[in-house]
Formats: structure tokens, sequence, C-alpha cells
């Protein structure tokens, strides 16, 4: 049956074109974990690019810390890309694990709190918001590394290396509300 359905797929006729997003957006260093906002305006992305907060180097591979990028489309091209800032960005590790539909609020992993939490932060009156702790429920003592939201924002999946599960990394699911409000 796979090889019938692919035969059939083989006979529609894709009009895919790959760009690469240019040197606003690419540099020598790692970009890597696009994420776009639901209007198309925000580009957010992770990078390993040396800059004001990644001085330093990893010992464990020899390159720069991540930091967490922005850039705007303005008249259908992508700007430069900026450094998220202060608020988000440190000397360890700063990953973006996802972008909810609004594009005002980001969920990041931080490599240097424990063995490596999940945030969130809110965009409002032009600045990012401090990190918001997700809290106990899925930050523990161990690596918690990615998230996302589901669309009605009811539900939070998240990766975890906690004990207890079906292998090194599993997915667990959250449902309600965190910290008593709706982070959306």
């Amino acid at each position: 049956m796979e090889c019938i359905n692919g035969i059939q797929l083989n006979l529609i006729k894709n009009s895919i074109t790959i760009n690469n997003l240019g040197p606003n957006i690419n540099t020598e260093y790692d970009e890597y974990a696009p994420y776009v906002s639901a209007d198309e305006e925000k580009l957010f992305f992770t990078s390993r690019r040396l800059g004001d907060h990644a001085k330093n180097i990893d010992k464990n591979d020899g390159l720069h810390y991540e930091d967490i990028f922005l850039s705007f489309r303005r008249d259908g091209f992508w700007s430069p890309a900026v450094n998220a800032g202060n608020n988000i960005n440190s000397r360890g590790h700063d990953a973006i694990c996802g972008v909810f539909e609004d594009g005002h609020t980001m969920i990041i992993f931080k490599g240097g709190i424990r063995r490596g939490d999940l945030f969130y932060v809110k965009y409002n009156n032009g600045e990012w918001s401090k990190l918001i702790d997700f809290g106990r429920n899925i930050n523990t003592e161990y690596h918690e590394s990615s998230a996302c939201l589901s669309s009605d924002a009811k539900q939070l999946y998240f990766v975890s290396k906690k004990p207890g599960g079906f292998g090194g990394r599993d997915i667990y699911s959250v449902i309600g509300t965190l910290h008593g409000e709706n982070i959306t």
C-alpha cells in the first residue's frame, strides 16, 4: 500500500521553492529552530553566533552559547536580526522552543537553570517581560528541553528527562492554567 501511495504522490506536481533568507538572518554560525508568528511578520530563531550575550564558549562543544534572535518583515523582506535582549538572553544557553499565535509570547529553554528548564516571556509596551517560570509541575530537577502550546491554549506539551518515562526524553502534557492565569 505504501508503494502505491508513493507512486500516486509522486505524480502530483509540487511547486515548492526553497529560499535562503540571506545575510540579514544567516551568518557563518549556526541558526536553527525558526518560528514565524501567525501574521508572518516576526521571525524568531536560535543562533550560536558571536554577540553581546554569546561571548563565552561552551566547553562541551567549542561553540558560542545559544541566544534568541528576532527579525521583522518589512516590505516583503526580513530586517537584520537583533538579539532578543537581556530579559531573555544570558551568558548560558537560551533557545526558543515556541511562539504563541499572537507573536507576543515565547517559550524559551534556559540551560543555566538547574539542568535546563522552560520559561515563557511576554511582549508588552515595547519590551519582553522577565522570565516567567512554568513552575514545579513542569520544571523539575531533571532536564526539560522543549515545549509547545495547543492551539486552544489549554494544554502545554513538554519534554522532560525525568525518571518514570519510556525513554531518555519523554513528552508530557499539562491541562489548565499556569500560575492561575492563561499564559496566552
